[in-house]
């Protein structure tokens, strides 16, 4: 029987090993009916009719492959944030209000841009809204990076409760937002809605391990806890003067 099996087939058929069990049965069961039948040449023609069969299914049947993990074979999106933007700003910035806030001209009028993905230190607002430790030296990183008068293009998610556009900024190719929160000042809010960006992670974790702006002491007071204690609760140890 195994005979009419030729190397070229052999090597034709996606499933040997499926194959050779198959063959294996077949040569298992002739033997069988040989002793029952006592003669071969009749046997012989059955089994081989039914093992072109076996062969033909084998050979039709998919592939058995070992899995792949998704992570290696899956398109990974070179920006998964932008996704999420639901329109977009462009205009000449004309104010940086602390270190996540800043304003923008374009023909349409003045618009706010809160920020994304980041939480900076609270800059004082008025002697009942006082600043918060690193306020000023996020402030001046932002402005470091977005001076007044430069070009943005503004990717934007929504807009806030104060009617603030809630964007990821770009001067030029620069992300402004990731750049703050590499820089150490931008702190992750504690909604993960609000993360957009799956790089933000990433970038503060490094920023916490090189101790780079609020990371330089070991627990720093987040900007919303500053708010609710020292805006609300009149707790404001440490303010900037």
């Amino acid at each position: 029987m195994l005979s009419y099996l030729t190397d070229n087939a052999i090597a034709k058929c996606k499933q040997l090993r499926v194959v050779v069990s198959y063959a294996g049965a077949i040569v298992e069961a002739q033997a069988a009916l040989e002793h029952l039948a006592g003669g071969k040449g009749r046997v012989n023609r059955i089994l081989n009719a039914l093992f072109a069969l076996v062969l033909l299914a084998a050979c039709e049947a998919p592939t058995a492959s070992v899995p792949i993990p998704v992570s290696a074979t899956a398109p990974v999106a070179a920006d998964a944030r932008a996704g999420k933007v639901q329109f977009t700003l462009t205009g000449t910035i004309t104010q940086v209000s602390d270190g996540d806030t800043l304003s923008i001209a374009s023909a349409t009028g003045t618009t706010i841009i809160r920020m994304s993905d980041m939480d900076t230190p609270e800059v004082g607002h008025g002697p009942q809204r006082p600043g918060q430790r690193f306020g000023r030296a996020a402030e001046s990183s932002l402005k470091s990076i977005a001076p007044i008068g430069a070009q943005v293009r503004a990717e934007c998610y929504e807009r806030d409760q104060y009617q603030r556009s809630v964007c990821t900024v770009f001067v030029g190719s620069q992300n402004l937002n990731l750049e703050q929160i590499e820089r150490g000042w931008g702190m992750l809010p504690d909604n993960p809605a609000w993360i957009r960006d799956p790089r933000s992670a990433q970038a503060e974790a490094l920023a916490r391990q090189a101790r780079k702006g609020v990371w330089q002491i070991p627990d720093p007071q987040s900007p919303a806890d500053w708010r609710y204690r020292c805006w609300q609760l009149r707790q404001c140890a440490g303010a900037e003067a």
